[in-house]
C-alpha cells in the first residue's frame, strides 16, 4: 500500500476520532451541533457550545500534546538508552 493512502488513511481515521471525542461523554451532542461550534455558525444549544469549546476542545488539544511528548521521550530513551543497538 502506497505511503500516501496510509497517511490520508490514519488522518481520516485522527479526525473521525476527535469528532467522536467531542460528541460523546455524559452529555451528548448530536453531530450538527459539533460541526457548527467547530466552524463558528450559531448554535440553538448554548450549553454544547460551552462544553465543547470550554471543556472537550481543550481536553483534546492536552492529550495530544501529552501523546506527542510521550512519543518524544520514548524516542529519546531508546536514543540514548539503547545506543549503538538502535542505530
Amino acid at each position: 500500500m502506497p505511503r500516501a493512502a496510509v497517511l490520508s488513511s490514519l488522518s481520516a481515521g485522527i479526525v473521525v476520532l476527535a469528532v467522536l471525542a467531542l460528541i460523546t461523554g455524559s452529555f451528548a451532542i448530536p453531530v450538527t451541533d459539533a460541526v457548527r461550534v467547530l466552524f463558528g455558525l450559531p448554535v440553538e444549544n448554548t450549553t454544547a457550545e460551552v462544553l465543547i469549546q470550554q471543556i472537550r476542545i481543550p481536553r483534546m488539544v492536552t492529550a495530544a500534546a501529552a501523546g506527542a511528548a510521550l512519543s518524544v521521550a520514548g524516542l529519546q530513551l531508546l536514543d540514548v538508552g539503547l545506543g549503538a543497538v538502535a542505530h
